[in-house]
């Protein structure tokens, strides 16, 4: 009788404190047989003194946060050891979808549905015994943000960089990769690059949760939040019911805007950082293009053009990693591989009046080098050039090749002069070749190949200094 009467009393302050609190509390719903969802006796007890019975807090809130999180709170109860927190889709209760027991009189609820309703039953605890359990508190889940219906995909093994700024709404960025089930043993491993922990060139501390995307839209399940994604990967195994991974970023401390980057890959080794491509004007003057940031294994955007670089005597033709590569070089336009960091040479090729051939040669410029390139198409494997003299003038002739050179060019020539005479040479980078004009006239070079194999870059130039342009 005492039992029932004080059951009776309690519902009765529940009810009137709900009211006060604007909290809701369906009487119906507290189940006094200690079956099903309701309480478990107080007076229950396993022989010696009776547990005294600890009330449920007398309200509580319910804040949705989040499109998958709600928050709970409410008054401490005295004496009580721990709170128990169930939930379910259905006011009618019982079987309630998940209990969580937490020492706090605050609890945030995860792996929500976006905007649904939640009912919650909130119980206080002593000596492992649960009390009364009771219906408290009522929320419905915001609805999915567009950052989260429609996440960046993200690339296996490539670096995404990402910035929150002030005009971010939620202060938060949503990626995605998908997780086919067993496509590999050892899962997938995520990392990132921020300012606490990272490489020094990202401007935002930031945390990430990951949550399992089973539908593909809405049905997800998270995982955990990590800080530190740079010393420490986030690791995960793929699950037969999950599509994908979806992944949360936002500022370690509230408000904070800033750059990261973000990577995932399939083995546990960090992927190469973002490689920067530099160009360099080679000796020609104006601003060269802006670097570009490509990521490693990867193709950039396209190569740019020469922009406002200009040389006097030559025209832009493209880029290489050589000085004057004439015959690996990249077109404006064209895509390019890179695993490092590179600074990508312009390439200029002469001004050169004539065709190249015995008929009609280059026409050299003095103290202004001539790139040249045999190819396998090269007619006879030899291009011709030449240059005007004054009788009793003495010239002086250079090449730069693969045998004798910069190390920049990359095949070994041998050069005719024709003049009165033939005069054959082999090098003549350190040592230039002379000829002496008996007349007014034109001296004809002749640069050849050794074997009607061989293919690459040269230069050539002459002088009436002995020093060498």
């Amino acid at each position: 009788m005492k039992r029932k009467l004080f059951f009776i009393l309690t519902t009765v302050v529940l009810l009137i404190a709900t009211a006060c609190s604007g909290s809701f509390i369906d009487p119906g719903m507290i189940d006094q047989s200690g079956g099903g969802g309701g309480f478990s006796g107080g007076g229950d007890h396993d022989g010696g003194a009776p547990i005294p019975i600890v009330p449920p807090p007398s309200y509580a809130t319910a804040e949705a946060t989040k499109a998958h999180t709600i928050d709970l709170r409410w008054p401490s109860v005295p004496s009580a050891e721990k709170y128990s927190v169930s939930y379910s889709k259905n006011q009618s209760g019982p079987p309630w979808e998940k209990t969580i027991d937490t020492d706090s009189e605050y609890y945030t609820v995860k792996e929500l549905f976006p905007g649904t309703l939640y009912y919650f039953l909130i119980s206080a605890n002593k000596s492992n015994k649960e009390t009364i359990r009771t219906f408290s508190a009522l929320a419905t889940t915001l609805p999915l943000k567009e950052a989260e219906k429609n996440p960046i995909p993200l690339d296996r093994n490539k670096w995404t960089d990402g910035e929150i700024t002030s005009e971010n709404p939620d202060k938060e960025i949503w990626y995605s990769f998908r997780t086919p089930y067993n496509y590999n043993s050892d899962g997938y491993f995520i990392w990132w690059n921020d300012s606490v922990n990272g490489d020094g060139s990202k401007t935002l501390d930031v945390m990430v949760d990951a949550y399992y995307d089973y539908d593909g839209s809405n049905n997800i399940s998270f995982e955990r939040s990590q800080d530190n994604g740079w010393t420490y990967n986030m690791r995960f195994t793929s699950y037969a019911t999950a599509k994908s991974m979806k992944l949360r970023v936002y500022p370690k401390n509230s408000g904070d805007t800033g750059t990261f980057a973000i990577v995932y890959r399939n083995s546990n080794t960090i992927p190469k950082l973002p490689c920067t491509v530099y160009f360099d004007s080679n000796g020609g003057t104006g601003t060269p293009p802006a670097s570009i940031t490509v990521n490693p294994g990867g193709t950039s955007t396209k190569l740019p053009d020469g922009g406002e670089l200009s040389k006097s005597g030559y025209t832009f033709a493209g880029w290489s990693a050589a000085a004057s590569d004439t015959v690996t070089y990249y077109k404006a336009d064209d895509f390019y591989t890179v695993d490092n960091d590179i600074t990508m040479k312009a390439v200029w090729i002469s001004d050169l009046t004539g065709e190249g051939t015995e008929a009609s040669p280059f026409q050299l410029t003095a103290n202004t080098w001539a790139d040249g390139i045999i190819t396998s198409t090269t007619n006879s494997k030899k291009v011709w050039y030449s240059f005007d003299v004054t009788a009793g003038t003495t010239y002086y002739i250079w090449w730069n090749d693969k045998n004798s050179g910069d190390n920049i060019k990359t095949l070994d020539i041998g050069v005719k002069a024709s003049f009165d005479d033939c005069v054959s040479a082999g090098s003549a980078w350190d040592t230039p070749k002379l000829i002496t004009a008996t007349s007014n006239d034109k001296v004809i070079l002749e640069v050849y190949t050794y074997t009607d194999s061989d293919t690459g870059t040269f230069a050539i130039v002459f002088s009436e200094s002995s020093t060498r342009p």
